[in-house]
């Protein structure tokens, strides 16, 4: 998952407030970051939509959080159809999606216009750029730091600071 999602474990790095080269030596850090990250969507959820919904059955509480998150993507900076279907945001999974399957280079060439008009030249550019998009969303921006405080607070009980030689992470404010 390092290499596949270079810059997604840079910043869960940077909001942990370790090295990169730290995580590249301990990958059950960002395993155990991706673990906390879905949790913290579980957690984003029931703060913002279930527990303010008095009366109204989970199901509903879902379905709009389920809206609230897709209207959230709409925001996105690049929206485009993927896979000739309707235009939406694109999100890292599409990219990694269209890597998988061959495709990135071909969608990237058809969009180059596109993408040229946001400051984009290149591949690199266009996947740091979703990234950090992506990353922008409120759902995402709370359970990156729902992880990332929960690593930090946690960081001798989990004994990351016998098996790294930090004895805590350096105190960082979120970058996104």
């Amino acid at each position: 998952m390092l290499e596949e999602r270079e810059l997604s474990a840079r910043i869960a790095a940077d909001m942990i407030g370790i090295e990169f080269e730290v995580m590249v030596q301990h990958p059950e850090l960002l395993g155990l970051f991706v673990l906390l990250h879905e949790l913290g969507h579980a957690k984003y959820y029931l703060s913002e939509f279930e527990n303010k919904a008095p009366g109204k059955s989970r199901l509903v509480a879902f379905e709009e959080y389920e809206r609230a998150s897709n209207l959230a993507k709409c925001a996105l900076t690049f929206v485009l159809p993927i896979d000739d279907n309707e235009p939406r945001g694109i999100t890292p999974f599409d990219l990694d999606k269209l890597e998988d399957e061959g495709n990135l280079d071909a969608f990237f060439q058809r969009n180059r216009k596109y993408f040229r008009d946001y400051g984009v030249n290149n591949k690199r550019e266009l996947v740091r750029r979703v990234v950090e998009d992506y990353y922008k969303l409120p759902q995402e921006k709370a359970a990156n730091e729902y992880s990332a405080n929960f690593i930090r607070l946690h960081w001798k009980e989990l004994e990351f600071d016998r098996k790294t030689g930090i004895e805590s992470p350096s105190d960082v404010q979120f970058l996104i």
